[in-house]
């Protein structure tokens, strides 16, 4: 569910949420895990992978998926940004997963 979410979110089928930037970082960490098994921080090297390279997406996605208090407003644009720069990957390197999924969000039709 958390992929499909971002994905929705990446088409603009819907608006990011509160819990958006939560499904970023479980999709980064949980690839990372299997990607870069043993690591320190799988998290980390995923955003270096992503190129998203913005400290104030790291910190977004960082403070918001763990609840903390963020003094500086979230920019929707931004989370829109990741979940695109996401589904890219995700389509890129586990393309069967995100067809499956967009065969489920839109079943008529729409490319990845």
């Amino acid at each position: 569910e958390h992929l499909k979410h971002i994905i929705r979110v990446a088409r603009g089928l819907d608006r990011p949420t509160f819990h958006t930037p939560n499904s970023c970082r479980h999709i980064l960490e949980t690839i990372g895990r299997f990607l870069y098994p043993g690591e320190r921080s799988p998290f980390e090297k995923m955003i270096d992978e992503l190129a998203i390279a913005a400290s104030s997406a790291k910190s977004m996605l960082h403070d918001l998926s763990h609840g903390r208090f963020r003094f500086e407003e979230t920019d929707p644009a931004q989370v829109v940004d990741t979940c695109k720069a996401i589904e890219k990957y995700m389509s890129q390197q586990f393309r069967g997963q995100v067809d499956h999924l967009v065969s489920d969000i839109m079943p008529f039709g729409g490319a990845v």
